[in-house]
């Protein structure tokens, strides 16, 4: 009985302190995490730039005789500013989706491990 006291006790002190073991199902799931709210930042991202860009090279294109890769340009630096307000608000709504941005501790992120899982979740979410 003092032994499963014990082992209780040291799982409740390891849980609370966020020393639990970084496994590689736990690392996977807080990549899919960070990568959701990129899902919607690069379908929001890519949508403003083709979009601005084509109305770019339709109307300022032919009007000052711009090149269609400048009014790409212009379409990307638009769609940028645009990703810089809308971020918040797809983070928001992915949290809100989700119940919460992330399973791992404040302590578990820590280490360069857990970084790079994120990473690695955060470029495939863009990609996708």
């Amino acid at each position: 009985e003092r032994n499963h006291l014990a082992d209780a006790l040291s799982h409740v002190h390891t849980q609370k302190n966020g020393e639990s073991e970084l496994t590689r199902g736990l690392l996977a799931k807080e990549a899919v995490y960070s990568g959701i709210p990129f899902l919607g930042f690069g379908f929001l991202d890519n949508t403003i730039m083709l979009c601005a860009g084509e109305y770019i090279d339709i109307t300022l294109g032919s009007a000052l005789g711009i090149s269609t890769l400048a009014a790409a340009a212009m379409g990307n630096l638009i769609s940028d500013v645009a990703g810089i307000g809308t971020a918040g608000t797809v983070e928001q709504t992915t949290k809100k989706w989700m119940g919460r941005s992330s399973v791992l501790s404040p302590a578990q992120r820590e280490p360069s491990r857990s970084h790079r899982w994120v990473f690695l979740g955060r470029c495939v979410g863009i990609c996708i």
